[in-house]
């Protein structure tokens, strides 16, 4: 995820939904995994990060979330940079171990800023189907796994829903139909598949 995309209209939906899902489950906590990819600029032809103190003071940093947590229900970001896919999921997996040690379920939410991985050239704004699995293994019974998906196809009329939900569920070894999906009509080009962990 990006910083520029923080507060638009899917995550008036995303955060809807992760809310009314926490309720669902009872769930104590809320994880985001930003897939965090940092903005840059370009000075004489020379990329450099965003300012943090920029991205701060127009509040766009994606973990800014967190002020939406209550007495209910937590939510915690973990926002290291997404710049080596294998220095990320090792970060993720430890922190997942922290993270998720409350007694009630957690709620895991994949945000990435597309979605699964294409069958063609995967880019860093994808989550690739071994990732899912590692999350997933590291999960506790009980939790639930909410991934985002942006629309996948550009056609009219074409079906992208159904596809990407076949992939994650044989991605988690799921049996089809396992996992549910949810959306808004704020953010149409956008669902949230998940699926709650058995024992």
């Amino acid at each position: 995820m990006k910083d520029k995309w923080y507060g638009d209209n899917r995550d008036l939906v995303k955060w809807g939904v992760l809310l009314r899902l926490a309720s669902q489950y009872e769930a104590g906590k809320i994880v985001q995994v930003a897939y965090y990819r940092p903005e840059t600029i370009e000075i004489d032809g020379v990329r450099h990060l965003m300012p943090d103190a920029v991205i701060r003071h127009f509040s766009r940093h994606v973990a800014d979330i967190a002020r939406l947590s209550s007495p209910s229900v937590q939510i915690e970001v973990f926002d290291l940079p997404l710049l080596s896919r294998d220095a990320y999921m090792k970060g993720a997996q430890a922190a997942l171990v922290n993270l998720i040690s409350s007694a009630s379920p957690c709620i895991i939410f994949l945000d990435p800023d597309t979605g699964l991985e294409p069958v063609k050239k995967p880019e860093l704004e994808h989550v690739l189907e071994s990732e899912l699995a590692q999350i997933w293994s590291a999960m506790r019974a009980e939790d639930v796994l909410v991934f985002y998906q942006h629309k996948t196809d550009r056609k009219k009329g074409t079906s992208w829903i159904e596809p990407k939900q076949r992939q994650l569920e044989a991605a988690l070894d799921l049996p089809c139909g396992v996992a549910k999906m949810a959306r808004g009509e704020a953010a149409t080009d956008v669902v949230f598949f998940f699926a709650q962990k058995n024992r």
